[in-house]
This record gives structure tokens, sequence and C-alpha cells, in this order.
């Protein structure tokens, strides 16, 4: 990955990103689903990129804990 795609790479790729982690949610129903595994490695890859992947992981946690209290 080069620097720019690691700055970007969630603007790209963060709506998708988050509809994984909700299509997920809905279709296994796990008990926990860890979201930000090693997210370190990215912030020492793109400190700028990491902002983005902080928003996006707020975003992410919102709509996958809407699809769990939906089930129960």
């Amino acid at each position: 990955m080069t620097q720019e795609e690691a700055d970007t790479y969630f603007q790209v790729n963060g709506d998708a990103y988050r509809d994984v982690a909700v299509a997920v949610a809905q279709q296994y129903q796990p008990g926990i689903l860890m979201l930000g595994v090693e997210c370190n490695r990215f912030y020492e890859k793109s400190p700028g990129g990491f902002d983005d992947l902080l928003a996006v992981y707020a975003e992410t946690y919102d709509a996958v804990k809407a699809v769990a209290h939906r089930r129960g």
C-alpha cells in the first residue's frame, strides 16, 4: 500500500467497511464483533488517515449496535 493509498483508504473504502460489518452482524448475529483489531498498525502507517478510521469506526459502531438492538 502506498502512502497516498493509506492516507485516503477510509475515505475511499469507509462505506464498504461499515456495510460489511453491518451485514456480518445481521447474518451471523455474533455476541462480539471486533472492528478495530490492530488499528495501531494503521496509525503507524498513516497518522493522518487514522482520523478517517476513527470517524468510520464511530459510524460503523453505531450501525452495528442498531442491528444488534433490533434482534434482541
